[in-house]
């Protein structure tokens, strides 16, 4: 790049507005991490503790811990993320387990 051109500042990032909501709402959202903290564990334990698939890998004890916490923050699992994000895992899962099981 020639040192005598100026350089251009990259565009400011405007907030998108979702219908029906304020940035406070947004903001005051209990997330993983909030639930977390307030259990005193690591959000992926609080990961296993709500996923139904993972829960064996964690003690009753802990589960119990994670589940009063999230009642007590109200927390709620974020629905469009996870339905954004599961589509795009998928086939590169499905691929990777289709070939281990033709080896």
């Amino acid at each position: 790049m020639d040192s005598r051109m100026p350089r251009r500042k990259p565009p400011k990032k405007m907030a998108k507005k979702m219908p029906g909501s304020t940035m406070k709402d947004r903001a005051s959202r209990v997330t993983i991490i909030d639930v977390a903290k307030r259990a005193g564990v690591h959000w992926s334990t609080v990961s296993r503790a709500l996923n139904p698939e993972k829960r064996h890998l964690i003690s009753p004890e802990m589960i119990e811990r994670v589940a009063a916490c999230v009642q007590e923050l109200g927390y709620r699992a974020n629905a469009f993320r996870n339905s954004a994000i599961a589509p795009m895992r998928w086939p590169r899962d499905c691929g990777r387990n289709v070939r281990a099981r033709s080896a």
